[in-house]
This record gives C-alpha cells, structure tokens and sequence, in this order.
C-alpha cells in the first residue's frame, strides 16, 4: 500500500472512530468495514467495529471480530475487556471474568475492567469478590455510578441493605 493509501486508510479509520463516539452506529460501521476491505488485519477497525456490533446487539459477531484483533494484537487491554463484554451478553460469564482479568494483567489501573470483573463475579455467584473488584474501581474512578450501584447490589447480595444504603450515600437520586 502506498503512503497516500495508508494515510487515506488512517483518515477513514478517524471518520468511522468520530461517528462511533457520536453514535452514529451506521455510518462508523460502514466506514470500519471500508477499512477493513483495504486492510483486512486493521486492530482497531476490528476491534472497533465489534464494539459497534456489541451495541447493536449481536455480541456473537462482536466476539468473532474482537477475537480476530486480539490474535493482531495480544496486548490491548481494552480488547480484553471489550471481549469480557460480549462473552457476559452471551451469559459466558467464567470466560469474561478470564477476559477481566487479562485486561487487568495489561492495565492494573484500568476501572472499568474492575467493574466489569465484579459483574462477572457476581454473576457466578461470588459477590464478596464483586464488591472487592467495585471497590478497586471506585478507587480508580470516582464518581463511577454504574459501579457504586453494582456494588450495592452485590452488597445486598451478600445480606447487607445497610451497608449498602451507605455507599450510596451522597450519589445524586434520580427523580
């Protein structure tokens, strides 16, 4: 591919990524796929345009593509974590907790691996370690709802209202 190829590619690749974050599902898939049709093993044309299948529902077709861009390239924390997503959609809870948790080994910092671990956790019924992982990603990450609330909810798995009327202390009630 020539120079000019690759930055027209790269160009592409920034269009359908503004279209995602803008959520114009459509077009940034039509445009991941324009991508890849010039370079078939693009990591985050893959990667991202299984994020945009997750989305849209079709977690099967979000864990082919995402796994395609992990064999590219192993050393994505966010595609671990991405594949933890699509695994738990399909109710493949123990293998998006090993997904976490690789996620986890390529960022220790990484907060929404955490959260997604607890909900992992607690899918398989083990809640104490749910409410551990929400804990390290509140810590990385405040103010984090979806993991304060998560964590409350593991809390009450455990039989313990109080203590989790008392981590939502002080977060904004909905009216």
């Amino acid at each position: 591919m020539t120079q000019a190829g690759k930055q027209d590619l790269t160009t592409l690749l920034q269009q359908a990524v503004a279209h995602h974050q803008a959520g114009r599902l459509a077009q940034a898939q039509e445009m991941y796929r324009a991508v890849l049709a010039e370079a078939p093993h693009q990591f985050d044309a893959l990667h991202l345009l299984g994020v945009v299948y997750r989305q849209q529902g079709e977690a099967a077709l979000a864990l082919d593509l995402i796994g395609q861009a992990i064999a590219i390239n192993p050393a994505q924390a966010t595609a671990h974590c991405n594949l933890g997503a699509a695994l738990q959609d399909l109710g493949r809870s123990a293998e998006a907790l090993a997904s976490y948790e690789q996620a986890l080994r390529l960022n220790p910092s990484y907060a929404m691996a955490f959260a997604n671990r607890g909900n992992a956790l607690r899918k398989l019924g083990r809640a104490k370690e749910a409410v551990d992982s929400y804990e390290r990603a509140l810590a990385l990450r405040s103010p984090y709802p979806d993991a304060a609330c998560n964590r409350a909810a593991a809390l009450i798995d455990l039989g313990q209202p109080q203590a989790a009327l008392e981590g939502a202390a002080g977060w904004p009630v909905p009216v």
